[in-house]
């Protein structure tokens, strides 16, 4: 994931974020909480 180049997000069906990896990262959305919890990296800041 870290190299795609665009990244998309689903809820429920619906794209909530798109972008790259650390532009979700600094975003502190759904992505960022996911990866978080995967990598135990704790809450995003």
């Amino acid at each position: 994931m870290r190299h795609a180049h665009r990244i998309w997000v689903l809820e429920a069906g619906r794209i909530v974020e798109s972008g790259t990896h650390d532009e979700l990262l600094a975003s502190g959305g759904t992505y960022a909480g996911l990866w978080a919890v995967q990598t135990g990296a704790g809450a995003p800041a």
